[in-house]
């Protein structure tokens, strides 16, 4: 016992400063750390829709009714990517979907009309696309179209 009582006690820190050595230690380590744990993330595949064109111009001729128009689209991901809803926005352009499911590197297209009734000059309208693509939610289609006005004369006047 006498072997014991002539040994000096080491020093105990307080537990505070335990903790605090402890939070300091992980902090520091804490890059290191969650760069070790990227390996082991999911690679997530993705879609693409990569569009011919997002804009059509166009000029109406004397007499037409109805601009037809189609939009093109080709699916670049890695994943399917369904189109969940294509909306005009107002009643004078329609837009058609062939159909809305799109594998990887399959191609699709959208058939728009527009309707001319008593329209003139310049109309720009729009059609939103949206999508499950987590990279674009959602596209906006834009079709610019001239339509004459015809003077009494005849004559068309641009």
């Amino acid at each position: 016992m006498s072997a014991f009582k002539n040994k000096p006690s080491p020093r105990l820190p307080s537990v505070g400063a335990g903790r605090r050595n402890l939070s300091i230690r992980f902090w520091r380590c804490l890059p290191w750390l969650s760069i070790g744990w990227i390996g082991y993330l999911p690679q997530h595949a993705y879609a693409a829709l990569e569009w011919k064109q997002t804009v059509h111009e166009a000029t109406v001729k004397e007499g037409e009714d109805e601009k037809k128009m189609t939009f093109a689209f080709v699916n670049k991901g890695e994943s399917p990517v369904t189109i969940k809803s294509i909306q005009p926005c107002c009643g004078c352009t329609t837009a058609k979907l062939e159909k809305r499911f799109y594998k990887p590197g399959e191609k699709g297209e959208i058939e728009v009309v527009f309707k001319v009734g008593d329209r003139k000059g310049r109309q720009e309208k729009s059609i939103v696309v949206k999508t499950d693509d987590a990279s674009q939610r959602q596209k906006v289609l834009l079709l610019r179209i001239d339509i004459p006005t015809v003077a009494s004369s005849g004559k068309q006047v641009g």
